[in-house]
Parts: C-alpha cells; structure tokens; sequence
C-alpha cells in the first residue's frame, strides 16, 4: 500500500508544481 500512497502523492506534487508554473 506504500507503494501506490507514494506514487499518487508524487503525481500529484508534479501536477501541483505543473500548475503553479502555468499560473505564474
């Protein structure tokens, strides 16, 4: 289950890093 908890979490700061980028 860590497995999958980490991969989501990592997905899911690249996707907040992706949007702060396209806001800035």
């Amino acid at each position: 289950m860590n497995r999958p908890l980490t991969f989501t979490a990592s997905v899911v700061s690249t996707s907040h890093e992706d949007n702060m980028a396209v806001y800035k």
